[in-house]
């Protein structure tokens, strides 16, 4: 009688834990999706005569897109030291086969990612470039079209140059003219052949609360109305350097030679705090703005000047 009442009580004891670890999961989720909404509030307006005319007669850009650390975070059941917190649930499983071998990838999506590719996708022609093999990049990128076709083009791995032990994404393949064309990538060495028509972004593994998605939504809708998006970009080569300094590399399961693996302290830095580059990427940002900005008005000015110098000569 007694060994029966044990019996009981362990198998309701189990019952009760696995309902417990559902509810949390439920919970954590819902808490999550929660939180990468709460804070979006990039408003779109209706463009002015003037803005629709400059667009207009401008080149629709392409904005290529990394996927790895960039736009989406994943680790597959065999690693032994994740890089995410335990118990964050995944925004989707891809089960995918791998040299003859099964393997799980739980992939988690980065804060706005799903905002921010609506938004852009109404600004740019939108192209996937990632480092990693196809079978793997293909389904991700799948997962974040989500049946809308804004992720038509896509490049992996074999369209890749091995170069000094990392992968370089060549720019040129996807369109001849460099004036219409930049990465948003996480991986310096990805745009080492093009730091003109590149912008930087610190990677992303977990950080609920990150924002630099939403962050670049202002320099991106400025960045369309440039005939020449090398002009704004090559002004902030110094944040190249600034990310490969201090933002630490990551090897990501299918990209093994391009990024060596992450420190323990790091990785308790961006669970606990904030890392120090989201406050140096807003200075940045801002400090684009302004360049734009300005750069505007010198282009304005110096037309007003010329009209007159060839008015004068004309009298």
């Amino acid at each position: 009688m007694w060994k029966q009442l044990q019996m009981g009580i362990r198998a309701f004891m189990l019952i009760a834990s696995r309902v417990w670890t559902c509810l949390c999961f439920m919970l954590k989720k819902q808490t999550r999706a929660v939180i990468q909404h709460q804070s979006v509030k990039y408003e779109l307006y209706p463009l002015s005569p003037l803005s629709r005319h400059r667009l207009s007669i401008l080149k629709r850009k392409t904005l290529v897109l990394d996927l790895d650390e960039t736009l989406i975070h994943s680790h597959h059941d065999g690693v032994i030291r994740q890089t995410v917190r335990p118990g964050t649930p995944p925004d989707f499983v891809l089960k995918v086969v791998i040299d003859r071998h099964p393997v799980r990838f739980f992939v988690h999506k980065r804060p706005h990612v799903d905002f921010f590719l609506d938004i852009v996708s109404q600004w740019y022609e939108l192209v996937v470039f990632t480092a990693s093999m196809e079978i793997y990049g293909a389904a991700v990128a799948d997962k974040l079209d989500n049946g809308r076709g804004i992720l038509r083009r896509r490049f992996y791995r074999q369209h890749c140059t091995p170069d000094l032990g990392s992968y370089t994404k060549d720019l040129s393949a996807i369109c001849n003219d460099l004036s219409s064309v930049f990465i948003l990538d996480n991986s310096p060495g990805a745009y080492r052949a093009y730091p003109d028509n590149a912008i930087p972004i610190k990677s992303w593994f977990s950080d609920p609360y990150d924002v630099a998605l939403l962050n670049l939504l202002p320099v991106l809708d400025a960045l369309r109305f440039t005939a020449d998006v090398r002009s704004v970009l090559s002004r902030n080569l110094h944040l190249h350097r600034l990310w490969i300094k201090n933002d630490t590399p990551y090897v990501h399961p299918l990209c093994k030679i391009q990024r060596s693996d992450t420190s323990t302290s790091d990785l308790s830095s961006q669970f606990n705090d904030k890392h120090p580059l989201t406050q140096q990427n807003e200075i940045c940002i801002d400090n684009i703005v302004t360049q734009v900005q300005e750069f505007e008005n010198d282009s304005s000015s110096s037309n007003k000047v010329n009209s007159r110098v060839s008015q004068r000569s004309c009298n």
